[in-house]
């Protein structure tokens, strides 16, 4: 799942890319990787706290991960 924004919740002002590897747990920073776009879950929230977050980001893996599994991409 890849995030493409500006970190509204955090004050950001900078766009960025933050990608996270699902069940994936080894080291990879350094690595060359290519990020391919399946579907957008949702448009970019500000979140009135770190815990509103956090329960968002749980639901966005819960949906990528069905979507991944409806789309045999996993």
């Amino acid at each position: 799942m890849t995030n493409v924004g500006l970190c509204p919740t955090f004050d950001g002002n900078e766009r960025t890319v933050e990608a996270y590897l699902l069940d994936y747990s080894g080291d990879i920073y350094g690595r060359e990787l290519t990020v391919d776009f399946i579907t957008k879950l949702r448009d970019e929230k500000k979140f009135a706290t770190e815990d509103e977050l956090k329960a968002q980001v749980a639901e966005d893996i819960r949906q990528g991960k069905a979507i991944l599994d409806a789309t045999g991409f996993n």
